[in-house]
């Protein structure tokens, strides 16, 4: 669902990068679920139990061994808690209860994914042992990936995303104007730093993307005469923004790990779980 909307700098069915397209990500996805079955539907089996650290790492495998790239692993670490909650408390004890193991296996996903722009770090490195404590982990990252945020946060963004996407929904605007997903991805990317972004390709070609951003949000609520063309303008513009070998570097992949969570959320957990903190 999110990989098929049409956003702003992301791999879309109309559009690709040099090292992705939108079948990896459709393949991914499908691949990613069997292995998550396979885990829920056998908790007993002793090669695959549905602990969170457990469900990461497999699912990684699955995405790795069907795509031979990384397309998901910001929105596999971001699901995988909320896997069987039934409700808010429940995903704050699993979080707080996360054991050695679970780090470990986190650890394993991340190095076997290799996610864009990652380096070295004087603490929780990835490249080194993992921490007894991932929280701890997740609470360094935290300043600098919003995926790490949403761990130490009890998920609090993905959760204020759930709330605006589905008012958004029920405003059921027309059909030419944005959809909620994409009306979500610019609020998000007009007030966020995408800190994929921002490893890979500086913080200050992040921020730019967010002050870019924020003009074509603010265009867009105002309905100011030609919105249209410079919400695709930003889209080309940060289309532009590539290495020397041609990756992308203007990709908000963050925002949209954030995103598939949110849509997870509105389509497979139970209404106890949507209040906000």
């Amino acid at each position: 669902m999110e990989a098929s909307t049409i956003k702003i700098g992301n791999v879309h069915p109309n559009a690709s990068f040099v090292d992705m397209e939108y079948e990896h990500f459709v393949h991914a996805a499908d691949a990613i679920g069997r292995s998550i079955d396979r885990c829920l539907a056998d908790p007993s089996g002793i090669a695959c139990q549905p602990t969170v650290g457990v469900l990461v790492v497999e699912a990684t495998k699955a995405m790795m061994d069907h795509v031979g790239r990384n397309t998901s692993l910001g929105t596999i670490l971001l699901i995988a808690p909320l896997i069987g909650c039934k409700d808010r408390r429940q995903l704050k004890a699993r979080l707080s209860a996360l054991t050695p193991e679970d780090s470990a296996h986190v650890y394993e996903a991340i190095r076997m994914a290799k996610p864009g722009g990652i380096g070295t770090s004087d603490a929780h490195d990835v490249h080194a042992g993992a921490p007894s404590d991932l929280m701890i982990a997740m609470k360094h990252a935290a300043a600098y990936d919003d995926v790490a945020l949403q761990y130490a946060t009890d998920f609090v963004l993905v959760f204020q995303g759930l709330e605006c996407y589905r008012s958004l929904v029920a405003r059921s605007l027309h059909q030419e104007d944005l959809t909620p997903v994409q009306q979500l991805q610019l609020r998000w990317m007009s007030e966020r730093v995408d800190s994929l972004i921002a490893r890979k390709g500086g913080l200050k070609l992040a921020e730019e993307v967010r002050l870019r951003s924020s003009l074509v949000y603010d265009a867009w609520l105002a309905r100011a005469s030609g919105w249209r063309e410079s919400w695709q303008s930003l889209d080309a513009w940060m289309r532009q923004q590539v290495s020397s070998d041609g990756k992308q570097l203007a990709n908000p992949g963050t925002i949209a790990d954030l995103i598939a969570t949110v849509l997870f959320l509105d389509s497979h957990i139970q209404s106890s779980l949507e209040s906000v903190l």
